[in-house]
């Protein structure tokens, strides 16, 4: 197979793509850029000169009401107020004067209305002690000075809005041609892409198409490389290097059914040994779930619990009842709905065994009002967080340890709350693990994080949780669920 003389390399092609496709979208981006960033400057600087001269005349403003506090007081305070005043609309004048301002010769003529109003300030300040009609006549003057300047301000607040108005409506008219050149560029990009695809079908799919039929009859012997069409340099190549290989294929395909044949072999013994391997584990798993069948340990607390009572043991008969159905509870409950009761009976179960193994180093203090709704709640809620109290708050406590368990109704919000009076935790430590969902990589505070997800998973965002806690100051915990629509 020769190639043709004119034939042309697929990769010149593609970079000749890409570069017309690069051109069109840089020329433009650069003309958005160009024509964004002006606008932008204008109204920025319109913006800036509006509010150099509102804070001009708010100054100013500000100025003459201390000047004349000072005036009806005596207060030098109000006159140095008066000059900071006077100093900072100054400044204000000075940035509105070297700003881009079409009308110069509008701020040259409130600098003069401006320093006539300070001279005339000092004249009145000059006069303020002394009789006659001196202080009355440049008192009035001050007065006629400082209208002069103020009745200034609608013209100059009037011209500045138009300028803003003139750049926002020129702002629009850009808008509005980068629209039209977004429109054209996108038809230009479309109709590049169309010309691309063609080119691409012509090129590459159709040869490759037809290179893809003749390696399935290699194996036959019957393909035919040099009918296929060959329009680039790449693909010419593609086909020789196929037809090499081919005559190498050929050559090898006894070989290859004979290795196909004991691969087959050694495939079907490793599945014989999986499938042998499976049904072992399978007895192993068995066995393991019949060890731990729950059944076989709710009845052999059963047994205890009678033989106990037989011992007249009520002591130890009440703390396996008791033991036994926590358990009960905890795993038919976990991960499923309960409702308000059955928690709280879960926890009276938990809290009274708790006492019996942690005797006066830990106290217990529950309280539910009688008016509490009976709402569907994930099970096992509250005993995991009096686990965290015990496990992480009083761990140190060798007495007078104390867990306050909550369970209040306030229509239209039920509110779950424990407290412990334990070591706490700083708050920042505390503000981390709630901005992390009360996730803790170091697995410490796993019993809050699966409450949380369960109550959110549940209640959405008719759940609120908080958490209030400092060093040595305890640790509060507190569930609030909106019952509006929960209720039984």
């Amino acid at each position: 197979m020769e190639a043709g003389n004119k034939m042309r390399s697929l990769k010149y092609q593609i970079i000749r793509f890409h570069s017309i496709g690069f051109c069109i979208v840089f020329l433009i981006s650069i003309m958005y850029i160009i024509m964004n960033l002006y606008t932008v400057e204008q109204y920025r600087s319109a913006f800036y000169q509006y509010r150099y001269i509102s804070e001009f005349y708010d100054a100013l403003n500000e100025a003459n009401e201390q000047f004349k506090e000072y005036l009806y007081s005596d207060d030098e305070d109000a006159y140095r107020k008066y000059n900071i005043k006077v100093t900072y609309a100054q400044q204000q004048l000075d940035k509105l004067n070297y700003s881009e301002y079409d009308d110069t010769w509008r701020i040259r003529l409130l600098q003069n209305m401006l320093d006539s109003y300070s001279e005339q300030v000092a004249a009145t300040k000059q006069a303020f002690r002394k009789t006659g009609d001196s202080y009355e006549q440049n008192y009035t003057k001050l007065l006629d000075s400082y209208d002069l300047i103020k009745s200034t301000s609608d013209t100059y607040y009037e011209l500045m809005t138009n300028q803003m108005a003139y750049h926002s409506s020129h702002l629009d008219m850009i808008k509005a041609v980068v629209i039209l050149l977004s429109i054209l560029f996108s038809i230009a990009l479309l109709l590049w892409m169309l010309w691309f695809y063609r080119s691409t079908v012509k090129s590459i799919l159709r040869p490759l198409t037809a290179i893809l039929k003749n390696i399935g009859k290699i194996k036959a012997g019957t393909y035919d490389l040099t009918k296929i069409s060959n329009t680039n340099s790449e693909i010419h190549a593609l086909c020789e290097e196929l037809d090499e290989m081919a005559k190498v294929v050929q050559k090898d395909i006894e070989t290859t059914k004979e290795n196909a044949e004991l691969e087959k072999s050694l495939l079907e013994m490793e599945n014989e040994n999986l499938k042998k391997d499976e049904l072992l584990a399978q007895s192993e798993v068995k066995m393991l779930q019949n060890q731990i069948n729950p059944h076989f340990l709710f009845n052999t607390l059963n047994m205890t619990y009678r033989l106990a009572l037989q011992e007249n043991a009520v002591k130890c008969s009440e703390m396996i009842e008791r033991t036994g159905a926590l358990l009960r509870y905890g795993l038919d409950k976990q991960n499923k709905l309960s409702d308000m009761m059955g928690e709280i009976a879960a926890v009276e179960n938990y809290i009274a065994i708790q006492e019996k193994r942690l005797g006066d180093r830990v106290s217990f203090d529950l309280s539910v009002d009688e008016n509490i709704p009976n709402i569907a709640i994930p099970g096992m809620i509250l005993q995991p967080l009096i686990e965290n109290s015990l496990k992480h708050g009083l761990k140190n406590v060798e007495e007078h340890g104390e867990i306050i368990i909550s369970v209040r109704y306030s229509e239209p919000d039920l509110i779950l709350q424990i407290s412990d009076n334990g070591e706490g935790m700083d708050s920042e430590k505390c503000e981390q693990m709630i901005l992390h969902g009360f996730r803790d990589e170091a697995e410490e505070h796993l019993g809050l994080y699966n409450v949380v997800r369960r109550l959110e998973a549940i209640y959405k965002d008719r759940v609120d949780i908080s958490v209030e806690s400092a060093v040595d100051c305890g640790f509060t915990f507190t569930i609030k669920i909106e019952v509006s629509e929960w209720n039984d």
